[in-house]
């Protein structure tokens, strides 16, 4: 019975312990003529794909079963790197609903693109002329999976932000969050799907 109460009673720190994914982390402990390597699997006898230099940024988007090694988008691909060598960096994000503002999206057939800024900001590519520049005029989260799952409208937009694994279609890289933006304009709606990622300098390669 005591055995069972502790396991209990470690059981909600275990969770706390867990980034909430995808997360932003920033390398550190790593000596200034040294580098962080990054790793084809989950262990540090599989094959060495790159490096990473301390105070770099990187977006993880899944850990090991352990959660000892963090998944990142690498070269068109996907890389691990150890958790023991990053640290959690502070993000943009709304205020009421906790959705990140430094997201950058993208989807195929067509290419579209665009971004979420911290100033409540929804820029949209043109590749014809210049971008659209959009205000957030609502966003909230979802009522069951509120941690999960965000609604936002801007301008003709509305959209639908997700935590989840999502393909781009042209590479091998696991993306950690989904987009849909639905257009409404001469009485159509126009629906596009994509990919997103944070937008750090050193994310991805």
């Amino acid at each position: 019975m005591r055995a069972l109460f502790l396991i209990l009673f470690l059981l909600p720190v275990a969770l706390q312990a867990q980034p909430l994914l995808p997360a932003l982390m920033e390398v550190t402990g790593v000596a200034a003529d040294d580098t962080l390597n990054v790793r084809a699997e989950p262990g540090g006898g599989s094959r060495d794909i790159g490096d990473l230099y301390d105070g770099e940024r990187i977006e993880i988007t899944a850990l090991n079963d352990s959660g000892t090694w963090a998944r990142i988008p690498w070269t068109e691909s996907d890389g691990w790197i150890s958790m023991r060598y990053l640290r959690p960096v502070n993000r943009p994000e709304d205020p009421d609903s906790g959705m990140p503002l430094d997201l950058t999206c993208s989807g195929t057939e067509p290419f579209w693109l665009a971004a979420f800024r911290p100033d409540r900001h929804l820029i949209i590519a043109n590749l014809d002329g210049p971008d659209t520049v959009l205000t957030l005029e609502a966003i909230t989260n979802s009522r069951n999976t509120y941690i999960s799952t965000f609604a936002f409208k801007a301008g003709d937009y509305t959209g639908l932000l997700q935590r989840a694994e999502c393909s781009d279609g042209m590479s091998e890289t696991t993306y950690g969050w989904a987009l849909d933006l639905i257009g409404y304009s001469d009485g159509n709606l126009d629906l596009t799907s994509g990919c997103c990622s944070v937008s750090a300098g050193s994310v991805g390669r």
